[in-house]
């Protein structure tokens, strides 16, 4: 028979499940335990080797599936697996076992989620010969921010999806993240409110907005060639999000050697995760672009092979092949 303490964790379970992929459950959630109810407090034991990755990335979904289960009052602690917890049953500890980390439901929610382009999601992104990889990595990192590859470099021409892909992994996040931040960003932008920073002697505002943040994207590197102050708070923005494992994805459009007036030591940081490429796309896939912006559009074509022309004639930009 089921202790009261288990047939609660079945259900705080279930809650998990439905707010997260089954991926994400099977490979982060479903090896934590209760270890004990005390109070208003939940301890939840998690493997050694996750404990401190749980705590980190999923405080806000095991809160919320919690409290939905025992309460609005209850907060969540982390507490290894096999760790002793009070010494008498029942009781409150007086101190937090060693290797615990607690949140509550009072825990600020954090700023205010960017805006992203709800067109631009990995359905909507149409995979083909020349974008195969960049796709294919972009969800992985989108499913397993700072684990799959970090950071992620892509690159190409303007107009064969970079944007997109950006956009898309932050919408994946949003959707199936449990709580990650993610804030985007142009690297022309980057600069702006990097000298603004300066003028307003706001520089550790600045600083606080790109490092404390899970997922940063940013478009358009290729800008970053000669600006050496922005350089400089570049290179430590990216060693900041990667020593504390977070997830760094740019675009440009050039490959990271080949940008010269950069310095060596932020391409090597380029290319020190996965480099990948996106290439103008062949007909068919360009055929299906236009198919797929027809449907997302609900337009009705009189004659399906109107869309034909503008495949042909529209060879290298698919920005331009999706405006028409």
């Amino acid at each position: 028979m089921q202790s009261a303490l288990e047939h609660t964790w079945s259900q705080i379970q279930a809650e998990l499940r439905r707010a997260v992929t089954d991926s994400t459950y099977h490979l982060w959630l479903a090896p934590l335990r209760a270890r004990a109810i005390e109070g208003d407090a939940l301890l939840v034991g998690a493997p050694e080797e996750i404990r401190t990755w749980v705590a980190d990335r999923f405080a806000r979904v095991l809160q919320t599936c919690s409290a939905a289960v025992l309460g609005e009052a209850t907060t969540v602690t982390i507490v290894p697996l096999e760790a002793p917890l009070s010494a008498t049953p029942g009781a409150p500890p007086t101190r937090a076992p060693a290797g615990a980390v607690a949140f509550a439901a009072a825990t600020p929610a954090g700023r205010p989620a960017d805006v992203f382009n709800p067109k631009y999601t990995f359905d909507q992104f149409v995979i083909g010969d020349g974008n195969r990889l960049a796709h294919a990595a972009a969800l992985a990192v989108a499913e397993l921010p700072g684990q799959a590859y970090n950071p992620l470099f892509l690159y190409g021409p303007p107009g064969l999806g970079k944007t997109h892909l950006l956009h898309a992994i932050a919408n994946y996040v949003h959707e199936y993240g449990d709580g990650l931040s993610v804030r985007y960003t142009t690297l022309e932008a980057f600069t702006d409110e990097f000298v603004g920073a300066l003028k307003s002697s706001s520089i550790e505002v600045f600083k606080r907005r790109y490092r404390d943040t899970d997922i940063l994207l940013i478009d358009d590197v290729q800008f970053l060639e000669r600006k050496v102050k922005v350089e400089e708070e570049f290179f430590h923005t990216f060693n900041a999000l990667y020593e504390t494992g977070s997830q760094l994805v740019v675009t440009c459009d050039r490959m990271p050697r080949d940008m010269n007036d950069l310095a060596e030591r932020l391409r090597e940081r380029f290319e020190s995760g996965l480099v990948a490429d996106l290439r103008p796309p062949d007909l068919a896939t360009r055929m299906t672009i236009l198919r797929k912006r027809v449907q997302y559009d609900g337009i009705t074509l009189d004659d399906p092979d109107a869309i034909v022309p503008i495949a042909e004639r529209v060879t290298t930009n698919v920005r331009a092949l999706q405006a028409r």
